[in-house]
């Protein structure tokens, strides 16, 4: 089963992603900060679906710790956001994103489709 991390502050957008992702038999990790984040870590999610304004550790700095791990440096991470801004993604994608979705102009259903796209791109397959 695939285990994805939802790193995202909003209760209801968290259950709106928790079904979803759960009625498609995925596992459902979730952390409301970055800080708890970097504990779920530890669970070996196969893939990270991050806000980057959270409490406590932004998702920026969460990435960028991820991104310094030895263990965890090739985590898939999946960006849904409400920042559209040019200059914000292109750091994010020098931190090795695999996608960047901007919430208003993004469908729940269209962000978690490409999730087993990005797995098997990366050569995760657990189906």
């Amino acid at each position: 089963m695939i285990k994805v991390l939802v790193v995202e502050d909003s209760p209801g957008l968290v259950h709106a992603i928790s079904m979803k992702l759960k009625s498609l038999n995925f596992e459902c990790l979730v952390a409301t900060d970055g800080e708890e984040a970097l504990l779920r870590l530890e669970e070996k999610p196969d893939i990270v679906w991050l806000d980057i304004y959270l409490p406590k550790m932004s998702g920026f700095e969460f990435l960028k710790r991820v991104r310094e791990s030895k263990e965890m440096n090739k985590l898939p991470v999946v960006v849904v956001t409400n920042s559209a801004g040019e200059e914000m993604r292109e750091e994010l994608e020098k931190l090795g994103i695999l996608d960047f979705f901007v919430k208003a102009e993004s469908r729940l259903e269209d962000i978690i489709g490409r999730i087993p796209k990005h797995l098997e791109e990366n050569g995760i397959n657990k189906n």
